[in-house]
């Protein structure tokens, strides 16, 4: 498989939250021809821990993901059309489009902002929480990356309506303090 229709195919996933074999069934491909696909060396680290994870979470956890499917074919079908079209420029254009889109929202507005007292509407709360569980990140590693405690994003997550998000978030959470290897303070 083409390297670059790979990391696509991961975006896909991670923002919509496939399976293997869900995503096997909308790509139209054999469920351990994607999955081989998958273990090459051209994705970051960070990208790898997050299929793993979403792996986990698919295979352990039975969720209702029609959402996500509906989302997952348009991406695909959106895919189909630029790939439809001869390479060059707008066609490159396009797919980088793609592909930022899939990447998600971009939260580096949460770096804009003071540090100290940041106070942040439901959306960009919303938005940060996304993108923690999309990227499989621990609550040290949001400190780290947009000076954002792990207390902030506990408050936050307890805050949101039963939904879809807060059940995959303690999902996350219960799966990073099982897989915690380290010393731990008591507070």
């Amino acid at each position: 498989m083409n390297r670059n229709l790979v990391i696509i195919y991961a975006y896909i996933m991670l923002e919509c939250r496939l399976s293997l074999e869900e995503a096997s069934r909308i790509f139209h491909i054999d469920k351990d021809t994607l999955k081989n696909n998958f273990n090459l060396t051209i994705f970051p680290k960070e990208i790898l821990e997050a299929l793993e994870y979403l792996e986990f979470e698919a295979t352990n956890y039975d969720l209702d993901n029609k959402r996500g499917l509906f989302k997952a074919n348009l991406y695909v079908r959106r895919l189909r059309k630029i790939l439809a079209k001869p390479k060059g420029e707008e066609r490159g254009q396009e797919l980088e489009a793609l592909v930022n889109d899939l990447k998600g929202p971009d939260i580096r507005f949460v770096l804009e902002k003071n540090t100290i007292g940041v106070l942040y509407t439901k959306e960009e709360k919303e938005q940060i929480l996304k993108y923690r569980l999309k990227f499989k990140l621990p609550g040290k590693r949001m400190e780290e990356l947009f000076h954002i405690s792990n207390e902030s994003i506990i408050r936050w997550e307890r805050k949101l309506p039963e939904c879809e998000l807060k059940t995959r978030l303690e999902i996350l959470r219960r799966f990073l303090n099982n897989s915690y290897k380290g010393p731990r303070s008591r507070k």
